[in-house]
């Protein structure tokens, strides 16, 4: 629930919308690849996106158009231009997510799931819609590593000696 009302918090700042609607614009004007509309766009919207990354301990920030374009990542890395709909992500957790988000208009969770991006390592997804004067520009998506949730289970302070935590989540309906 958090996680979720954080989300909804910075999706809400219009920052983030306008960060992927230049994005978008600059990722077709640099021939949809990172040129200097893109970094124009990058130095502008950069800093304040990775920070968010960082102090929310995402292992990563995805901006991608209604089309399913992504235009882009904290990393640059190879999933950069590359289309989760239709492209080698279609058959990626990244794909679920996004198209379950553009669909319903709200955010969205994908449990851990192997993303081939990250070396097959558990990711969970979640995403939330940007909006612009009613006009659905796309989805903000932030991957969760199995690390962070580790840091909160293997978290000792205020326990005893005979006090432990459990993690329990469902799987197959049980």
């Amino acid at each position: 629930q958090e996680r979720v009302l954080d989300l909804n918090g910075f999706v809400e700042n219009d920052t983030v919308s306008q960060a992927l609607e230049q994005f978008a614009e600059a990722w077709q004007k640099d021939n949809h690849q990172k040129g200097n509309a893109w970094q124009a766009v990058s130095n502008k919207f950069g800093k304040t996106l990775s920070q968010y990354k960082d102090q929310q301990g995402y292992y990563e920030l995805w901006l991608i158009t209604k089309e399913g374009q992504i235009v882009y990542t904290v990393a640059q890395g190879e999933e950069l231009g590359q289309n989760v709909l239709t492209g080698n992500l279609k058959e990626s957790p990244l794909r679920k997510v996004v198209q379950t988000t553009l669909n319903s208009k709200s955010p969205v969770i994908q449990d851990f799931e192997p993303y081939s991006p990250a070396e097959n390592q558990y990711l969970a997804f979640f995403t939330a819609p940007l909006v612009r004067a009613g006009e659905s520009l796309g989805v903000l998506a932030l991957g969760l590593s199995a690390e962070a949730i580790n840091k909160i289970i293997q978290r000792r302070e205020g326990m005893g000696n005979t006090e432990e935590t459990y993690l329990a989540g469902e799987l197959n309906g049980h």
